[in-house]
Order: C-alpha cells, then sequence, then structure tokens
C-alpha cells in the first residue's frame, strides 16, 4: 500500500521534525513487531510504501486510521493493492516447503500417521500447552492427544523461509477453538525448524503475537 503526504503536512520541515513524530514511530514501529507492517519507508517522490499482511483493505484501513499521523492529517491513504511475491532470496527450497506445507496440513486434519510421516524418529517438539520439549514420535502423538481432547488448534502457515544456521522458518496464523467451537485465542506465531534426511529434527516456537 501507499500512503501520502495530508493537508497538514509541512513541506518545510524533515520527515521526523513533523509535529507527532515520536508518537507515529512508536505506533509503526509497534505494527512491525507484531508482524502487521512488513517492510516500509518512504519513497523518493515522497509517498510513503507499506508492505503488511493483512486480510483485506478494510483490516488495511482500520488498522492504519488509529496512526497519530492519520488523526492530524499528516498521512492518508493513497491506494491498497494485492501483492503477490514471486521471487524472494530467503525462500525455503521447494522440498523443504513442501514438507512442512504437508506437515500443517495434516495436523489440521488430525492426520497423525501423515503427521507423523513428516518427523524424524528422534524428533525433538515444543510443547506449546504445557511446556518444555517433547522427546519422539510416540511422545508428539500423546501430546497432541492431550491437546485435542482440550482444544481444537488450526495452524496455517503463511510464509516459510530460510533462517539463519540451516534452519527453516514458519510465519503462521494460529487459532485456537474450544470443543464447542468458541474462539479462545487468535494469533501470529512463529515456528523454527531443524530438518535431518528429509524430515523434521526440531521444531521450537519462537514468539506469537496478536
Amino acid at each position: 500500500m501507499r500512503r501520502r503526504r495530508g493537508p497538514a503536512w509541512n513541506a518545510a520541515l524533515t520527515l521526523r521534525e513533523q509535529a507527532g513524530w515520536g508518537a507515529h514511530a512508536t505506533f509503526m514501529n509497534a505494527l512491525a513487531a507484531e508482524g502487521f507492517v512488513v517492510l516500509g519507508g518512504p519513497l523518493g517522490d515522497g509517498d510513503t510504501l507499506l508492505i503488511v499482511d493483512a486480510a483485506d483493505e478494510d483490516t488495511i484501513a482500520k488498522r492504519l486510521a488509529n496512526d497519530p499521523w492519520s488523526l492530524t492529517g499528516l498521512l492518508e491513504i493513497a491506494s491498497i493493492q494485492p501483492w503477490t511475491i514471486l521471487l524472494d532470496r530467503d525462500v525455503a527450497s521447494a522440498k523443504d516447503q513442501a514438507l512442512l506445507t504437508r506437515a500443517y496440513e495434516a495436523f489440521n486434519a488430525r492426520d497423525i500417521a501423515t503427521a507423523l510421516a513428516t518427523m524424524h524418529p528422534d524428533v525433538e517438539w515444543a510443547n506449546g500447552m504445557e511446556g518444555g520439549v517433547v522427546h519422539g514420535r510416540d511422545a508428539v502423538r500423546e501430546y497432541w492427544a492431550r491437546q485435542w481432547r482440550l482444544l481444537d488448534p488450526r495452524v496455517e502457515p503463511r510464509r516459510i523461509s530460510a533462517g539463519g544456521g540451516g534452519r527453516v522458518v514458519v510465519e503462521a496464523r494460529q487459532v485456537v477453538r474450544d470443543l464447542a467451537g468458541r474462539v479462545l485465542k487468535e494469533q501470529n506465531v512463529v515456528h523454527a525448524y531443524e530438518l535431518e534426511g528429509g524430515l523434521i529434527r526440531r521444531m521450537e516456537i519462537r514468539r506469537s503475537s496478536p
């Protein structure tokens, strides 16, 4: 999306000299920290380009309406357009993407056999519900069984990329419901994977945000 200078913009001042810069910067940094804003910065023509992770235009407009610079007329939305990424230097290999996509699809379908088949026999898996780590396929099976007796979680990967140290990083959206279908939690999560021999050797939860 592009944002343009509004009627309150003072052309005699630099970006950081505009009224309310501190509040605006704090607001935008918070959006970036939670994963809503992926990339952003000023363009040569004075507009600002933002790459955001959102479901639709209405969501974007509502979130940015609370920006102090939106409220004071310093910035306004010029356009919002969808963007399909076809080239990415940090993208994970097709083989790794396929493996992890299969794992998430199997988890969401409660297809334990297929999900466990993506894992190394000695897999180490983060226990997001109780804390700690479970070891081995049987322990993962038992952990999921306990979880599914209490909750109905779904995790949809949005981006799978190559991370540091040979890891593969998955940015995903997690929705947790109770067994009656009521939403208990909805958040962005980041999972980091270590792969060995084409299988998942370790999974850790790096962070979560609304």
